[in-house]
């Protein structure tokens, strides 16, 4: 199940990177996209790991000449397609669970 899993969120990146827009979005998105470029710090919730861990992921990304408002958006893709992945291998886990019959109590 890990596996389609897994393939699954393969596919969901492959769609969300293909429907990326190529300029960012007014309000959040826009300062979401510049507090990942500079590591900086966006308003209260300020969205700390989403920046920790995507900041390091951008500059990759930039490196590699991927401009900052794709490499956003990229982190943003790479967030949904891991989100549908484990959706689907919960939800393949509680059918399993519900189909499986119950011991009776005596």
């Amino acid at each position: 199940m890990h596996l389609a899993g897994a393939t699954v969120a393969l596919g969901a990146f492959a769609v969300y990177a293909w429907l990326i827009p190529s300029a960012s979005g007014m309000g959040d998105a826009s300062e979401l996209t510049l507090v990942l470029a500079t590591g900086g710090v966006a308003h209260p919730t300020g969205y700390p790991l989403y920046v920790l861990a995507g900041h390091p992921f951008c500059l990759v990304l930039h490196a590699f000449g991927v401009g900052w408002s794709r490499a956003a958006a990229l982190w943003s893709a790479a967030g949904g397609a891991l989100a549908v992945g484990f959706l689907l291998v919960l939800g393949a886990r509680l059918a399993a669970a519900s189909a499986s019959p119950r011991a009776e109590d005596g």
